[in-house]
């Protein structure tokens, strides 16, 4: 086979590929190469449809590449147009058959295309390889489990960003044969350069064939090993590094931004810095654990013949992430996200925060009062959370502390038959009163502000005396405490 020029051998080791050429007289190439009129199924359509037609998939894949780049970038026009294509793919995918078969007629030798290039270290090209089936186990549970984890940690476009990058990588292909069918992606800037270096990295599993899953898995480990001993491993790192960099970059740069506005005078700046060195580690996992393992096992299937699987395990593995992410959003819909938590925790040690909270608790129910005493008898009162006054309070508070955190200030009532004797201004970050907190979280749970029908309490001793909320403690909050937002203990020892 004529493959791509050898390795350069200057300092910097770099594969500068030749354009692509294959040999018509070797056997593989002419299995590949030849004239072959393409043609379009309806039920490939509707699978594209149904996984990625929010990227327009399924248009691309009918040939109708200026609809598809607006179902791209407009989440198939929010929706409405995935549901009037459902009714439009038998006739869309005979109109297209029958314009491949227009231009066919024309000109047959422009359907000659090399569908898939086929590295020389490829044996067996096209059949099954057992190292495959850990491939799959890896694609069908990673990106499930990172669009759920994107979610839990404040990052609500994480699917999105995970399903376009799975798409890009099973359906884009070979990027040196992309460079050749259309050499002005070259001349763009900034896109050139990304070119390049995915051209580059293609010739270096073209020339190398890729390491197990399981090397780039553990990548920040196996790589440092393997550079000491290896030079191919040298090579290797070195054009990963750069496509790896850069995610990178992004992916924290995108993280950070959203979390700038958690990061007012209420929490330290050593705390913050922190913060933002947790975020870039995060990020750092987040690319060494998926994106390389993903992209290098891609290149390992599409060189060695195998692209179909490609293109079935990231089909497979969107359809799986899509439950998974929706049941995630549902569970963090009125619930704060992990960060939150913990940042809202670190502002409530600020002695300053506590009495902002406690002076916006005090305004608040000076308006919003209980109806009735509180009775001599506290046996049959029930808690319940006043969803109304709820949001008039998130709403207030959304001036005094970031948007992701209002969801865990509720209003709860204490009530007795049709009365409200007690309020609480309240603070769970998980708004869930079904089940009782751990016993040793002191933090979860606690109510901040209390107001009867004849005065307001910020500290527990006064409350205890004046509306007997011994025997609700448990109810009020955690275990057989009760702490008022003068008495915060979260980060302290309390007996």
């Amino acid at each position: 086979m004529v493959g791509p020029s050898a390795p350069s051998s200057s300092s910097r080791e770099s594969y500068v590929p030749e354009a692509y050429a294959p040999d018509p007289e070797s056997p593989t190439e002419m299995a590949l190469s030849r004239v072959d009129k393409p043609v379009l199924s309806v039920a490939w359509a509707y699978v594209y449809l149904v996984s990625l037609g929010w990227l327009g998939v399924h248009r691309f894949y009918l040939r109708r590449w200026y609809s598809g780049a607006l179902y791209a970038v407009s989440f198939g026009f929010l929706g409405f147009g995935l549901v009037v294509d459902a009714l439009l793919i038998p006739w869309l995918t005979t109109w297209s058959n029958a314009e491949i078969e227009r231009r066919f007629r024309e000109d047959p030798q422009r359907f000659r295309t090399w569908p898939e290039r086929v590295a020389p270290w490829a044996r067996n090209a096209g059949r099954f390889d057992p190292q495959v089936l850990l491939v799959a186990v890896y694609w069908l549970l990673a990106p499930p489990l990172l669009a759920m984890l994107a979610i839990m940690f404040g990052f609500p476009w994480g699917p999105v960003y995970l399903a376009i990058m799975l798409a890009v990588v099973a359906f884009a292909g070979s990027t040196q044969l992309l460079l050749d069918r259309y050499p002005n992606l070259g001349q763009i800037p900034l896109v050139s350069t990304v070119v390049h270096h995915l051209v580059e990295l293609e010739q270096f599993y073209y020339d190398h064939r890729p390491r197990p899953l399981l090397y780039y898995l553990a990548f920040p480990v196996t790589a440092p090993v393997g550079a000491f001993i290896s030079k191919q491993a040298r090579t290797e790192a070195r054009i990963l590094l750069w496509p790896a960099g850069v995610v990178l970059v992004g992916l924290a740069t995108d993280f950070i931004w959203s979390f700038s506005d958690h990061f007012k005078d209420s929490i330290p700046p050593e705390q913050a810095l922190e913060w933002i060195l947790v975020v870039i580690i995060v990020c750092a996992l987040i690319v060494s654990m998926f994106l390389l393992p993903t992209v290098t096992t891609a290149l390992t299937l599409n060189l060695s013949g195998r692209r179909r699987y490609t293109r079935l395990f990231a089909v497979i593995a969107i359809i799986i992430s899509l439950p998974f992410t929706v049941v995630a959003y549902q569970m963090y819909e009125e619930r704060v996200t992990i960060p939150a938590a913990e940042l809202i925790e670190v502002r409530l040690k600020n002695p300053i925060f506590r009495d902002s909270l406690a002076d916006l608790g005090r305004m608040f129910f000076g308006v919003h009062r209980p109806s009735a005493p509180v009775p001599e008898d506290l046996t049959g009162l029930t808690v319940e959370v006043d969803d109304e006054l709820s949001e008039r309070f998130q709403t207030i508070v959304e001036g005094f502390v970031p948007a992701s955190e209002v969801a865990a200030f509720r209003i709860l009532k204490l009530v007795a038959g049709a009365d409200t004797v007690l309020m609480i201004l309240h603070y769970d970050s998980e708004n869930d009163l079904s089940e009782p907190p751990a016993e040793d979280d002191i933090c979860l749970r606690q109510p901040f502000v209390i107001a009867t029908k004849e005065a307001i309490f910020t500290g527990v001793e006064d409350i205890g005396r004046a509306a007997r909320v011994g025997g609700l403690a448990g109810k009020l909050g955690q275990g057989p405490n009760t702490y008022l937002i003068d008495d915060w203990p979260c980060g302290a020892e309390v007996d």
